[in-house]
């Protein structure tokens, strides 16, 4: 299996998992992943996610969603 590979599928992992902490249920999260989203530029946060600088924008979002920022 490839670095990257790895790499990329150990980030959407964590996102996944900061994304079930942070909504109430796992559909809530799974929609907030896969839908577009005005602050990406309608892409998704997953579609985001697909680059390191993107993956660090999603993780921003998700930390400001919980704690009471922007998103």
């Amino acid at each position: 299996m490839p670095v990257h590979w790895t790499t990329s599928q150990r980030l959407l992992e964590e996102l996944e998992r900061m994304a079930a902490d942070t909504f109430e249920t796992s559909e809530d999260a799974a929609g907030w992943l896969r839908g577009p989203h005005p602050l990406l530029d309608k892409k998704t946060p997953l579609e985001m996610a697909q680059t390191e600088a993107g993956a660090k924008t999603v993780r921003s979002m998700l930390i400001g969603l919980k704690f009471g920022g922007v998103a």
